[in-house]
């Protein structure tokens, strides 16, 4: 997806909580998945008080962006104070957290969306993942240090961000740069701890490579499939019958090379709350129509697709800075940028189990 105004990458009092009316759930959702299955995803980091609202409401997914300089900001050092505060508020709301490690830092690579793949390059970027996931895995070193904050591995780690898109795969896609990207991930991850899921980069089907094609590319490279555990995918489409389609066509692929047996994670999904042209509700209502739809589609599917994961993007909306110009992406929070919570908030929890809430997020 388009987010070259995102910070981290670069990159309405409350509305009817708890009011909107829903379908009656049918026999093949009478079963609510587990917490994990609902997540969220965010312009920015949530603070402390935005994770308990989410806890409460048992969305129990926080996919984190986490930008590689960021926690190496100068070559072989290590900066874990963002991650510990995170992770650290994730786990008292009894949230997990999948982080996607992102951007090749200045000191090995000119632009941040062009992959560490010299020789040189790539073995610090398998060096930060193990690290990454040596402080916050299953055993990390971060529980250890902190024994009075719950226990709350990493849900997996994410290698990369679409790669499929020319936005953050310069100077342009390639499946077979990718591969090689994800198997020294992988390495570095199991080497520390095999419980934690190697999961795949989300692969969009809003712009760059198209899906179908990317993937059947990535199923070429030797050795592909033993190195992640988990598909995810990034269905910005226009209806949740197109969305239904495109699960449907990665997991046939999948099938097909004998990887029916792992899970699919939707690890960005969702549409704006304003009228426009592209993936959009048309209004606050639309948009919790379509979150209601979409998401009691896949939960029906969850078993036949083995869909395992739904986060959608974004917890709040974009507050746009001076002279940037708007877009549809920008507004597909659950709250808008000032932290008043949309209908589509109240959709979410009551799939979730949980409690919406009222008043500000």
């Amino acid at each position: 997806m388009q987010v070259c105004a995102r910070p981290h990458l670069m990159l309405l009092a409350a509305l009817v909580c708890g009011a909107l009316a829903l379908p009656a759930p049918s026999a093949a959702d009478a079963q609510a998945p587990p917490p994990i299955f609902f997540g969220v995803d965010a312009w920015m980091s949530p603070p402390a008080r935005d994770f308990a609202r989410l806890g409460t409401a048992k969305v129990g997914l926080y996919r984190m962006f986490v930008r590689w300089s960021s926690v190496e900001p100068c070559a072989g050092c290590r900066d874990w104070t963002e991650l510990d505060r995170v992770i650290g508020d994730a786990a008292r709301a009894h949230i997990r957290v999948l982080p996607f490690v992102w951007g090749s830092p200045a000191f090995l690579e000119a632009e941040p969306r062009i992959a560490p793949l010299d020789p040189g390059a790539l073995p610090d970027y398998a060096a930060v993942v193990r690290d990454v996931v040596s402080r916050y895995g299953t055993h990390g070193s971060f529980w250890a240090t902190h024994p009075s904050i719950p226990r709350s591995p990493l849900a997996g780690l994410q290698v990369w961000n679409e790669p499929s898109h020319p936005n953050f795969w310069g100077p342009r896609p390639s499946a077979a740069g990718y591969a090689r990207l994800l198997k020294a991930a992988a390495a570095a991850v199991r080497s520390v701890d095999p419980a934690t899921k190697v999961v795949l980069a989300g692969l969009p089907t809003a712009g760059g490579v198209p899906l179908a094609s990317y993937l059947a590319q990535l199923y070429q490279v030797p050795g592909f499939s033993r190195s992640f555990d988990v598909m995810a995918l990034h269905p910005y489409v226009a209806t949740p019958q197109a969305l239904f389609d495109i699960v449907g066509r990665a997991r046939a692929l999948m099938r097909s090379h004998g990887d029916g047996g792992k899970q699919t994670w939707i690890t960005e999904m969702g549409w704006a709350s304003v009228p426009g042209p592209y993936f959009s509700g048309g209004s606050t209502q639309g948009q919790a129509r379509l979150l209601s739809e979409s998401y009691r589609g896949l939960i029906a599917r969850r078993a036949t697709q083995r869909i395992g994961l739904l986060a959608w993007f974004a917890l709040r909306d974009h507050a746009l800075a001076p002279g940037e110009a708007d877009g549809w992406v920008f507004h597909t929070g659950l709250f808008t940028s000032s932290g008043a919570a949309k209908p589509a908030w109240a959709a979410l929890a009551k799939l979730a189990g949980g409690r919406a809430g009222f008043g500000l997020l």
